[in-house]
């Protein structure tokens, strides 16, 4: 018989093909574990021996902070806007002032503004208790940002003494009208005719009497009127000298308080520790079960390539 020789290779289906030695197991991934336990648990109990000391020799951190309520009525402007002026302006400003002073240049500063609420809160954080020198850097920041609400405040309270400069000068004209004068003087030099009208025809006296009630009408309404306004403007006026008395200012509420003395709980720091030495020691087992197959597989192509 003749043997028919296939001249080209026929491909081999993918699902034919064994693939089981690319296949990944968890037993085996135990078994690895399992095997180099004792890496895992001195990579764990490594970790957690650190971990114990830091936990112990953590600082303490101490908050110090500077409250300042903003003044102005309607408010000069918001805490958010005051917050933000801080951060981008009076701060810096403020450690470049002190950038020499080797105690107030290693302090830090930050300002926060509540919600719902007309108060800047400037903040440093320290380790060490430095209350005199975080009072004096905070001052400082703080007395740039009251100078220029005080600017502001100036400029508002010196509008309010010119309206009432001007309510005072149109309530001094309308006390001494000379329109309000004249028309008093009208009424009275009628009422001397009428009174004086003996000589003069029924007519005459008719006239004069219509004309003295109709310009004793016209003072009374010009008085009545001018009586209203007057009140007007002097209510006007005391509230406008209320407003004046009782302009709030932008001032500092407290100076450097120290609110919060803490440090980071020595049982987190522990556990973070045991956790991290955990995931640690797995990766080291791979890296030495890994290590131990390349020195295996190096020895063994040595082996094979050696002459018998």
């Amino acid at each position: 018989m003749n043997d028919i020789k296939p001249t080209t290779s026929v491909p081999v289906p993918a699902y034919y093909i064994d693939n089981r030695d690319d296949e990944i197991s968890l037993v085996d991934l135990f078994l690895v574990l399992y095997r180099r336990k004792w890496v895992v648990l001195g990579t764990l109990l490594l970790c957690a021996a650190l971990a114990v000391p830091a936990a112990l020799l953590s600082p303490v951190k101490t908050t110090y902070t500077t409250t300042l309520k903003i003044g102005g009525e309607p408010r000069l402007e918001s805490n958010a806007s005051a917050a933000t002026k801080f951060r981008e302006s009076y701060i810096p400003l403020t450690q470049d002032a002190v950038k020499d002073d080797a105690t107030l240049a290693g302090l830090s500063m930050e300002a926060r503004a509540p919600d719902s609420s007309d108060l800047v809160i400037l903040e440093t954080e320290t380790e060490l208790p430095q209350a005199d020198p975080v009072k004096q850097l905070h001052n400082m920041a703080a007395q740039r940002f009251i100078a220029e609400h005080q600017a502001q405040l100036d400029q508002a309270r010196l509008a309010i003494e010119n309206q009432i400069e001007r309510l005072r000068l149109t309530l001094e004209n309308l006390n001494n009208s000379s329109y309000l004068t004249t028309l008093r003087e009208d009424v009275a030099a009628l009422r001397q005719q009428f009174l004086e009208s003996d000589t003069l025809s029924d007519n005459r006296k008719l006239d004069l009497k219509d004309e003295l009630r109709f310009l004793q009408t016209k003072l009374i309404e010009e008085e009545q009127a001018a009586t209203a306004r007057t009140i007007e403007i002097q209510t006007r006026i005391n509230e406008l000298r209320y407003q004046l008395e009782t302009l709030p200012k932008t001032a500092l509420v407290s100076l450097a308080l120290e609110t919060d003395r803490q440090r980071t709980s020595p049982l987190m720091i522990i556990a973070l520790g045991i956790i991290l030495g955990g995931m640690l020691g797995v990766f080291a087992a791979f890296m030495v079960e890994f290590l131990a197959k390349v020195k295996a597989e190096d020895q063994k192509r040595r082996t094979e390539a050696a002459p018998t």
